[in-house]
């Protein structure tokens, strides 16, 4: 079953994680913050062991920022998760309770996000293997074969986080139901992620320019980056959800209970 996206709720779903951030700023800045300044530490770390000026070892320092961020992505993608769940629900479950949910899928989610880096990795490895000359043909190719399907997974297993966040499903299982989810609705849902990233990242780009050098500029938009679309995916996994399989707030709220029945802690 697809749906149609009307531009009046196309546009109010792609601003409704500000409304979300609003309401509780508090436990997102927290979010933002705990990123900026892991974020921050590991780039000064890199920027020791690899040399930016240098071909290779700049995509090798990439490559290696994105695995090592991956488990502080995954923990705070479940907790942002867990947020939004409680603002639909009006709960008032404390902040200890959702990271220690979190936490008991923490091995879970570090997978999912290993999935992801694996898929951007692909990207990369080209420019690893090969000169300057070779990596331009390598590259050009790998845009005309690979990315097509690399989009295609990426926005297939988008709602992964949320599946393991509150379905309990394991890795491949939550890949797998992500792309169920999707299902008929792939161009919608990869219209809203390229959207708002085009808005998101478009205005921190903007900004550097303008601000040459003010590297703190630039990690501030990424630390938003990273609390806007945990949430946006998570209103969007709901969304669907609820357009194809009746998905409604009473289940929602069985699926927390269950999710926090399972970290062993009395709500």
């Amino acid at each position: 079953m697809s749906f149609t996206i009307e531009p009046k709720t196309f546009i109010a779903t792609l601003v409704m994680p500000f409304r979300y951030i609003l309401q509780m700023p508090a436990r997102y800045l927290l979010v933002g913050v705990c990123y900026f300044f892991f974020y921050l530490a590991l780039d000064m770390l890199l920027n020791k062991f690899f040399d930016s000026t240098d071909y290779i070892e700049l995509h090798m320092s990439i490559l290696m920022e994105g695995i090592l961020v991956t488990p502080l992505n995954a923990f705070l993608s479940g907790i942002i998760a867990c947020i939004v769940a409680e603002q639909l629900l009006d709960g008032g479950t404390k902040f200890p309770v959702l990271i220690k949910t979190v936490y008991g899928k923490f091995g879970t989610l570090i997978m999912v996000g290993l999935v992801y880096e694996v898929l951007m990795a692909f990207l990369l490895l080209p420019k690893l293997l090969a000169d300057y000359s070779t990596a331009f043909i390598l590259t050009t190719l790998l845009l005309v074969v690979a990315l097509p399907l690399f989009i295609y997974l990426m926005g297939s297993w988008m709602f992964a986080f949320q599946a393991v966040i509150f379905e309990g499903k394991s890795t491949f299982s939550a890949l797998s139901r992500s792309s169920m989810i999707i299902k008929y609705n792939w161009w919608g849902a990869v219209l809203y992620l390229v959207s708002s990233a085009v808005i998101i990242f478009a205005i921190p780009f903007y900004i550097s320019v303008y601000f040459k050098g003010y590297i703190f500029i630039n990690y501030f938009f990424i630390a938003f980056a990273v609390v806007y679309f945990p949430i946006l995916l998570t209103v969007l996994y709901f969304k669907f959800r609820s357009k194809k399989y009746s998905y409604d707030l009473n289940l929602l709220k069985w699926e927390l209970d269950q999710a926090y029945r399972m970290s062993n802690t009395d709500i």
